[in-house]
């Protein structure tokens, strides 16, 4: 199956558990929600200002994260799309990367900065400065 739709590369994907939603990220400043049985898009985000350049979902599928290049990581409702949170701690060019495990992610910038979030209502728990130089990734 080939699913058209984004005007520019995608950068970033996730898909439901239960296999019958994808989600894609681009650098079109987009994220779709794809129904995968229709090969059609349920719905659209258009809410960065710059490239989306990564997603992924809660363990219970029900919020999806985004970070992108306008330095923000944003909370999403996947039922329909509705902002939930948008979180703006780092100081860099942009997000660099992020790694997401249980319900927690960690992203980094140009500037070497670690931060801790949660999808939940608590949103930043910890920033993290000098602990590398060159940040490159984390796992």
């Amino acid at each position: 199956k080939t699913l058209k739709g984004h005007t520019e590369a995608v950068i970033s994907l996730a898909i439901f558990s239960n296999g019958e939603k994808l989600i894609s990220a681009s650098s079109d400043n987009t994220i779709k929600f794809w129904d995968l049985d229709s090969e059609s898009v349920d719905f659209e985000i258009t809410q960065h200002s710059d490239e989306v350049l990564s997603i992924g979902l809660s363990s219970d599928s029900s919020k999806l994260f985004s970070t992108s290049k306008d330095k923000t990581i944003k909370i999403w409702d996947t039922s329909d799309g509705s902002l939930i949170a948008t979180f703006e701690r780092h100081s860099g060019d942009s997000v660099k990367g992020t790694v997401k495990t249980g319900d927690q992610i960690l992203s980094f910038d140009a500037n070497d900065v670690i931060n801790a979030w949660n999808f939940g209502s608590s949103g930043h728990i910890k920033e993290m400065r000098g602990l590398l130089q060159g940040i490159t990734a984390i796992a």
